[in-house]
């Protein structure tokens, strides 16, 4: 595997790894708004907010993955 290939793969693992962490924080986030806040309302605004950042997030994901596979340095190694 060439140099880049290898960076090409760190940045894969790292970017796996950030979105995981990411979706965890946010189901534990949503976790402690069900179990403190008692306002009805403050809590579906609250959740309403959360599933927005994480729509916004998988909607950057796409493009960031969409970005990675078109470009030919890193199909080469999406071949293998």
């Amino acid at each position: 595997m060439s140099k880049e290939e290898n960076l090409v793969e760190d940045i894969k693992d790292s970017l796996k790894e950030t979105i995981e962490n990411t979706s965890d924080i946010l189901n534990t986030l949503s976790e402690t708004i069900d179990a403190t806040v008692k306002d009805v309302e403050i809590k579906k605004e609250s959740k309403k907010i959360i599933n927005k950042i994480s729509k916004e997030i998988q909607d950057n994901l796409e493009e960031v993955t969409g970005r990675l596979t078109s470009n030919k340095s890193f199909s080469a190694d999406e071949e293998e």
